[in-house]
């Protein structure tokens, strides 16, 4: 089995780096503009939610279910508790 070579610490922060100017440049792809202006960022996010509703409605649709599996696990964790006692 390969093993991976070990970085410096420098080379693991230019590979941070560049994944985070590599992710930037993705999200502003998508309309969203990320900068340090948080009401900025706002519109910015409420401008891609007015522009994009199918993939607003995948999204919330993504988070109802994993909420659902969320309240379905803790429900049999507690019913197999409850059984063992």
């Amino acid at each position: 089995m390969a093993r991976a070579t070990t970085l410096t610490p420098e080379e693991r922060a230019e590979k941070r780096k560049e994944y985070l100017r590599e992710y930037m440049k993705k999200r502003r792809a998508e309309g969203i503009a990320w900068d340090s202006d948080k009401t900025k960022r706002n519109e910015a996010q409420n401008e891609w939610v007015k522009n994009n509703p199918e993939k607003v409605k995948k999204y919330e649709k993504e988070n109802r279910m994993t909420i659902a599996t969320r309240i379905s696990k803790t429900l049999t964790l507690i019913f197999i508790h409850i059984w063992k006692a």
